[in-house]
């Protein structure tokens, strides 16, 4: 999908939930968006595993995806949620006509079910950027959820990493993932400025690179290798953040295919 005005940019950034306990840095964030054009995802995972570790379960992932029950789901987009509505308030504070939604809102994306060890987790692909685009039109700053929808009425857990994939394929925007760390690591803890694909994935089969950054790299990959652009994996605590926000500085670990 490509964007209807290429003179509009548009940025995708995508926050984890250690940043959005950062409340210093999003308000600086959210002064820095005042006037463009920039889509959030956030999920809620810090939040989602106190909850169910309070509840009595077991977090568990598989292959770095958050592995859903039905039992969970209810407690999972309740914490979602209310990041959601916590995020929307500050970004509303900071000056932003924010809008918090599911990432399957307005069709924007298309949620399908996951392998069924999973459970109640799902997937997205870009449908239609219609509704975003009049959201944008009318100067609201849209808040994807990683909770969505399916064509059998199933609400799904998604990772959030590929609904940011996913939302900037859409839009055919800039993606930053912002974090608590600085970027991609080394093995000696020392951030990587810049990977490939021939890189990351020796990074990846070594195990330097694991878990959920290994899920976020392959993703990185994917999107840079179908749009051509590259994605950048930074903190939110970075001093260079507003400043690579108008494009005048590199910050964290830029990935390109």
């Amino acid at each position: 999908m490509v964007n209807p005005d290429p003179t509009t940019a548009v940025t995708v950034i995508k926050l984890s939930g250690k940043a959005l306990a950062a409340e210093q840095q999003l308000d600086k964030l959210f002064a820095t968006l005042r006037g463009k054009n920039c889509l959030i995802v956030h999920g809620g995972g810090v939040e989602a595993d106190d909850l169910l570790k309070r509840l009595g379960f077991t977090p568990k992932r598989l292959n770095g995806l958050r592995i859903t029950s039905k039992e969970e789901l209810p407690y999972i987009a309740g914490a979602f949620g209310t990041c959601g509505r916590s995020l929307q308030a500050r970004a509303q504070k900071a000056g932003l006509k924010a809008l918090a939604l599911a990432c399957s809102d307005y069709e924007f994306l298309k949620v399908s079910r996951l392998a069924p060890e999973y459970g109640e987790v799902g997937t997205c692909k870009p449908h239609s950027c219609r509704g975003i685009y009049d959201l944008f039109a009318h100067g609201f700053t849209p808040l994807l959820c990683s909770l969505g929808i399916s064509a059998d009425g199933s609400l799904l857990n998604i990772n959030a990493d590929d609904v940011a994939a996913a939302a900037a394929a859409a839009l055919d925007a800039k993606l930053i993932f912002l974090s608590d760390v600085p970027g991609v690591l080394d093995a000696a803890g020392q951030l990587i400025p810049s990977l490939n694909t021939q890189s990351a994935t020796a990074l990846i089969k070594s195990g330097v690179i694991n878990a959920g950054m290994a899920v976020k790299v392959k993703q990185a990959l994917g999107f840079s290798r179908h749009s051509h652009r590259p994605i950048v994996i930074a903190s939110i605590f970075d001093e260079k953040l507003t400043s690579c926000l108008n494009d005048t500085a590199a910050f964290g670990t830029a990935i390109e295919a």
